[in-house]
């Protein structure tokens, strides 16, 4: 005796109904997905300016991602990867291009490059890091490689610096010009011409050249320096010897001398 199963036509209708649903479920999902993508999460970096990331952490406490809070004053610290281990403001910023960050986990904000052009220089205050030494006025380190607070000894030249105003505060400067008594005296872009040499004044002491505060032995000669104004000033003064010449039509006496 045998069984006949019998399928009916709405059983037979149900299996591609299912997977048209997942389909439709996948693509849903995907473009939703690169919808946010695109609209929400992409940032776009013109030439000139850096991009600037905070990492905030998951928006609702039951999403992945909480992480703990950088001490202030602080980076917050990254792994291998680049990827945040703390919340905070990432020392590392993007360059120009596309870049996607979820929207509810990172903050993001364009910075300008600074820009210092020929006959400029770049004053540097760091705004991390430990406080100066008593009788200490001057941060020495490169950008981004100092341990200290304060105006770094080292200013920058003309170019283009990608900066992160989180640790550091510029200020662009000209050459600067200050009259003390009868001497003029210059920072920032400062230019000696031929026949003359600048006389530096140390404002600071610097352990690593172990220059002390004060007229320096050792002048400039005729170029171009960057000063930082927090540091040094220079008079610039000729070298060598004026001569001057004076001729006049001189009246004699019968006795062959000169009258005034």
């Amino acid at each position: 005796m045998s069984t006949e199963v019998t399928t009916t036509p709405a059983k037979r209708a149900r299996g591609p109904r299912l997977f048209s649903g997942l389909l439709s479920l996948i693509i849903l999902v995907v473009g939703g997905y690169q919808f946010i993508q695109w609209t929400l999460n992409r940032v776009y970096v013109p030439e000139g300016y850096s991009l600037q990331l905070r990492y905030k952490g998951p928006p609702l406490p039951f999403l992945p991602g909480s992480k703990p809070t950088a001490q202030p004053g602080t980076f917050a610290e990254v792994d291998n990867q680049g990827n945040p281990k703390q919340l905070g403001v990432l020392k590392e910023m993007r360059g120009p291009g596309r870049h996607f960050f979820w929207f509810g986990w990172w903050e993001t904000k364009l910075l300008k490059d600074t820009v210092v052009n020929p006959g400029e220089v770049a004053v540097v205050t760091s705004k991390m890091g430990k406080d100066l030494a008593r009788g200490t006025f001057l941060v020495d380190g490169t950008l981004d490689q100092t341990k200290e607070k304060g105006i770094l000894r080292q200013v920058l030249g003309p170019g283009t610096y990608r900066i992160n105003d989180y640790a550091y505060a510029v200020d662009v400067i000209q050459e600067l010009t200050e009259k003390s008594g009868l001497q003029i005296k210059h920072a920032g872009w400062v230019s000696i011409p031929a026949g003359y040499v600048g006389v530096v004044t140390n404002l600071a002491e610097n352990k690593q050249t172990k220059a002390l505060p004060g007229i320096q032995d050792k002048v400039l000669q005729p170029g171009l320096y960057p000063i930082n104004p927090k540091e040094q000033h220079v008079d610039i003064i000729t070298v060598g010897f004026t001569e001057k010449s004076v001729k006049s039509n001189l009246v004699t006496s019968s006795d062959g001398k000169p009258k005034l």
